[in-house]
């Protein structure tokens, strides 16, 4: 993986070398790449080919770094990535439940980084994710818990309800990743989508969600099966 470290300009992009034989591009954009290493392929060949990577910046831009990751991971499938937070992010498609995405992210990994169904932490966030899957509908990884008796539990964590009642009253976490088992919703905040003290989003949907989803621009409610 090559990457720009931080956001730079449009004008900005990396530069590969041509004409390799066992080292093809994946996929990526200007400002980042994913590169395939051939099975075979010597240490020699992977170091050369690292120092024949250049960059050229955009005017706007005075320097820039480059950060590169060697790993084994067998990355299939368009990944993104975005500058602003470094973190990668992967739309596989299929007809499955949330609890089948979830496992199926924990179980993949890039440049050695563990996977996890996204969060959303930030309005830019939530609007890069419109971007991946080609405005296809996809599993995020918030949830609303699964009751037992008066808490929801998740593995070994319990997050007590905010109120009796109905289910809409119950608190929406993060399953996993560095934000794992944070509230980020509760009953009070269910009205409209917005970006406040809560240090997450706000979602408009229905008081009977179990999991979160993303379709284009807009996030929602689904449910689990």
């Amino acid at each position: 993986i090559i990457a720009f470290k931080s956001s730079v300009a449009e004008g900005s992009k990396i530069i590969l070398p041509e004409n390799t034989v066992n080292i093809t591009l994946g996929n990526g954009t200007d400002t980042y790449k994913i590169i395939n290493v051939a099975s075979g392929t010597t240490s020699e060949d992977v170091q050369n080919y690292i120092r024949s990577v250049r960059f050229s910046l955009d005017a706007s831009d005075e320097s820039a770094d480059l950060m590169i990751i060697v790993s084994d991971d067998e990355i299939t499938g368009t990944v993104y990535y975005d500058s602003s937070n470094r973190h990668f992010y992967q739309f596989v498609s299929g007809s499955v439940t949330w609890k089948e995405a979830r496992e199926t992210a924990l179980n993949m990994s890039i440049g050695g980084r563990p996977g996890y169904l996204a969060t959303v932490t930030s309005s830019h966030e939530d609007d890069f994710l419109g971007t991946v899957g080609s405005n296809q509908l996809g599993w995020l990884g918030g949830t609303r818990l699964v009751r037992s008796g008066s808490t929801f539990a998740y593995s070994s964590q319990t997050i007590s309800e905010t109120a009796a009642g109905t289910k809409g009253m119950y608190p929406w976490y993060w399953a996993d990743g560095p934000e794992k088992n944070t509230q980020f919703l509760d009953r009070a905040a269910m009205s409209k989508k917005s970006y406040s003290s809560y240090s997450g989003f706000f979602a408009d949907f229905n008081f009977d969600m179990d999991v979160l989803d993303v379709y284009s621009n807009n996030i929602g409610g689904g449910y689990q099966n």
